[in-house]
């Protein structure tokens, strides 16, 4: 069984893929479930992720559409669907 994991923006140029299907045994934790793309870049779960599992400012970590802040805490089971985007970056510009 699997955890679907979608990155975008940055993230995804880090890992060169956009989705990452993660195989889990029953529920496990979304810092586990992230820490498996590390495999793809070393550095990925350090990119988003700060002291005790908590996300990054700007960056977002959704499971199922809801926000988490506490990767460590949060509990993800299969077919969870996650997503990562990085911060906001640009904008309008008026002439």
């Amino acid at each position: 069984m699997e955890v679907e994991v979608r990155v975008y923006g940055r993230l995804a140029e880090m890992l060169n893929v956009r989705v990452v299907n993660v195989r889990v045994n029953g529920e496990t934790t979304l810092g586990r479930v992230l820490e498996e793309l590390n495999r793809l870049n070393a550095g990925f779960t350090k990119t988003i992720i700060g002291e005790n599992g908590v996300v990054k400012a700007g960056y977002i970590v959704l499971v199922n559409g809801v926000s988490v802040e506490n990767v460590n805490q949060y509990k993800v089971k299969p077919g969870d669907r996650v997503d990562v985007l990085p911060p906001a970056v640009g904008g309008y510009k008026p002439k």
